[in-house]
């Protein structure tokens, strides 16, 4: 763990983190445009590519299973080290999306002995995040405001879901906020707003851009 954390010292590590249909992928490819992925990781969002993986359910059909498979992923994005000459590590979702999406799917359960294991699925949620969030030194906060739901066909176009995850995030963000100090960032406006946004934030934790 020393080793690990030792070649974190210089790595800067950002996550971008919100509902569904946000605007991060987009933002994402933005920020590909500008920085160069020589000095820069890019890590694509795990859901997506765990649902193809393993066969999971995602979204609201997400099982213990997936939150299980999530959550280590973002684990495992927080603490591995980045290449050598690599500046900066850039996330599509991180350890706190999954945490919100775990927490969701824990209330919609009803029987009993399935509430047991999503439970204790909920726990090691938290307990991923808390041992993670202090890698992250920005986590890009993407709010739904300007940004139209689309349907790409795998992520989920329910309005209701995600009006629940939203509200979810915004508790979770004020929750946290006294331990996450100036970490998140609230991303707001047009695609070029929120690029502006992003870039000054970067700069302000050594990132040249």
């Amino acid at each position: 763990m020393a080793e690990i954390l030792t070649k974190h010292i210089n790595m800067k590590l950002v996550t971008f983190a919100g509902a569904q249909s946000t605007g991060k992928t987009t933002l994402l490819k933005e920020l590909k445009s500008i920085l160069p992925s020589d000095r820069v990781e890019y890590v694509d969002e795990v859901t997506r590519r765990l649902k193809k993986e393993y066969g999971v359910n995602i979204n609201e059909d997400g099982s213990v299973l997936t939150q299980y498979l999530i959550m280590a992923d973002h684990l495992q994005n927080a603490l591995r080290p980045g290449a050598d000459g690599t500046v900066l590590k850039v996330l599509d979702r991180g350890a706190l999306d999954g945490l919100i999406y775990t927490e969701w799917l824990l209330k919609q359960v009803t029987e009993e002995a399935k509430e047991v294991d999503w439970l204790k699925c909920h726990r090691h949620a938290i307990n991923i995040f808390n041992l993670v969030k202090s890698k992250y030194d920005l986590i890009f906060y993407t709010d739904h405001a300007d940004v139209e739901v689309e349907d790409d066909g795998e992520r989920s176009i329910d309005i209701e879901f995600r009006a629940d995850v939203i509200r979810s995030f915004k508790k979770r963000i004020n929750d946290f906020s006294p331990n996450l100090f100036d970490r998140v960032v609230v991303l707001r406006g047009s695609v070029d707003q929120r690029m502006d946004t992003i870039l000054e934030n970067l700069q302000k934790i050594g990132v040249a851009v």
